[in-house]
This record gives structure tokens, C-alpha cells and sequence, in this order.
């Protein structure tokens, strides 16, 4: 699930990356340095990666900070963001900002998803090479994927997301995953002398344990029948189709190619949720739902 990226993929398959070629080498680069658990590598990769896809005149920014290169390194090595600013003035920290706002977590997150989208549709050779790992640390600021899935869970410190998941040898890479290392570490979770600093537990405190209830969550699943409002021709019966939140109980019914074709409302807010469709014959669409009690 990586619902920050779901927008970018659906674009990606509209406007191809600037040299595409080189984009996927350095994509497929960029993983293999998050799949070490380098974080050099990693800030190396993001800079390489940032060179080719700003090259593109749609992608680039109108100005760039002159410090972009060092900047986007501590983004993606998990450097907290306070020393990055550190001894900034007010004008160079606002375009630093606007920089990672802008710049990292959006346009060079679309321009790798264009790379890896077009590369799976394709069945280029390297394509299982390109995997999400790069969008995890240009979104999240983080150098590895256990810390980009718990930063997206909401735990607000990307250095304590960094520092716990290495502490405690994370190495999932799927929101299960991320739940069964959260069960089996709860009891060192729970302590707040286990924690390197005072901060960090209370961020841990108050995004993960309290007001979650039962913890971890409790899922569930569930089946419905939606209308949709469909924009064009109707997908043939019992094809499949995506289900992209929108926002509240909206849902962007997209096809296989991420293309949207339709929209429809849910019965609950889709945020969060894991969600795959089935056109039926009644031109509805027949939604399984895996989400939290």
C-alpha cells in the first residue's frame, strides 16, 4: 500500500520519463542501494536518479536551491529535519522546504513511478529491478522501506522510524509484515527505557498506542456491491479493476493500465483500506474491503 504514490502511478502512465532508459538504470540503482541498507548509496542514488529526471523541462522546478544536492541527501539518509535547516536563513529554509515538498516528494516520486509503471507494462527485461524502494525514501525521507512503512502508518519522526526499525532488525516490506514485527516487539515498544530518546517515545506514545484500541488492530473483511458512475464504455463483466481512494468514501475505479474510468462511493472511508473490485453484469462493481475495526 503505498497510498501517498497512488495519484503519481495513475499520472505516470501519461507522461513518460525524460530519457527513459537512463531513469530505469538509475531506479533500478536507487533499489538495490535501499535493499543493502546503504545509506551513502542511498543519497548517492537519490542525487543520480534527481540529475536525470530534472533534466526534463515538465519535471524540473522553476529554480532550484543551490544547496539541493546536499539537501536531498540528508532527506533520504533519515537526517532530522531541523538539521537540515540548521543555520538557514529565512528565505533559504522556505525554498528548502518548498524543495522537499515539491521537488522530492512529488516530482521525482512521479518521475520514478513513470519509469517503473512503464517498465511493468512493457515487460522490460529489468523490470523486477525496479522496485518501490526509492519512492519510499523520496517520500518519506527515509533510507529503508521498514522505516517508510512505519513513517506511513503515522509515527511522526523519521530519525525514531530509522533508528527502531534498525534497533529491532525490521525487515518486512508489506504492511502484514510491519504488523507481525509490531506484535512480536510490542512488550520493548511499550517500555520507555528501551527508547534512545524521551521525544521518541512520546511520539511513539501518542501516534500508535493511544486511542488505536486493541493493539495491533483488529481487520476485517468484507464483500459490497457499488454502483459507479462510469466516464466511458463499461469494462466487460468480471474484469478487474482497481479502487483508488479519493478522499472520505470517494473511490477512483481505475483500470489495469491505472487509467481512471469511473467513480463511485463506498459505504465507509476508504483511507487506509486494502480494496480490489470485479465488474459485474449488473455494470456495478462487486468490492472486497480488508480494513481496520
Amino acid at each position: 500500500m503505498l497510498q501517498p504514490t497512488e495519484l503519481l502511478r495513475r499520472l505516470a502512465t501519461l507522461v513518460p520519463p525524460p530519457r527513459p532508459h537512463l531513469v530505469r538504470y538509475q531506479v533500478a540503482e536507487f533499489q538495490a542501494a535501499v535493499l543493502r541498507d546503504d545509506d551513502a548509496a542511498v543519497a548517492t542514488a537519490a542525487i543520480a536518479l534527481a540529475t536525470k529526471i530534472l533534466e526534463s523541462r515538465f519535471f524540473a522546478p522553476r529554480k532550484l536551491p543551490n544547496s539541493w544536492p546536499s539537501v536531498l541527501s540528508e532527506w533520504v539518509k533519515g537526517s532530522p529535519f531541523a538539521d537540515i535547516l540548521k543555520g538557514k536563513g529565512t528565505r533559504d529554509a522556505q525554498a528548502i522546504q518548498a524543495f522537499v515538498q515539491d521537488t522530492v516528494v512529488f516530482r521525482l516520486v512521479w518521475g520514478a513511478e513513470a519509469a517503473r509503471v512503464q517498465a511493468i507494462a512493457g515487460d522490460h527485461r529489468r523490470a523486477g529491478e525496479l522496485g518501490d524502494g526509492p519512492a519510499f525514501a523520496l517520500t518519506y525521507g527515509v533510507p529503508t522501506i521498514p522505516a517508510g512503512l512505519l513513517s506511513q502508518t503515522g509515527f511522526a519522526s523519521r530519525s525514531g522510524a530509522l533508528w527502531v526499525t534498525r534497533q529491532l532488525s525490521a525487515s518486512f516490506t508489506d504492511m502484514a509484515g510491519l504488523h507481525l514485527w509490531l506484535g512480536e516487539n510490542d512488550e520493548a515498544l511499550s517500555d520507555p527505557d528501551f527508547w534512545d530518546t524521551r521525544d521518541h517515545w512520546l511520539l511513539w506514545e501518542r501516534g500508535s498506542r493511544r486511542g488505536h484500541g486493541e493493539y495491533p488492530r483488529r481487520w476485517k473483511r468484507e464483500q459490497s456491491l457499488v454502483p459507479v458512475k462510469w466516464f466511458g464504455s463499461v469494462p466487460a463483466e468480471n474484469c478487474r479493476v482497481r479502487l483508488i481512494p479519493g478522499g472520505g468514501k470517494t473511490v477512483a475505479v481505475c483500470g489495469k493500465d491505472l487509467m481512471p474510468v469511473g467513480s463511485a462511493h463506498l459505504a465507509f472511508n476508504g483511507e487506509g483500506a486494502f480494496l480490489d473490485g470485479i465488474v459485474t453484469a449488473d455494470r456495478k462493481v462487486s468490492v472486497t474491503s480488508f480494513r481496520s475495526t
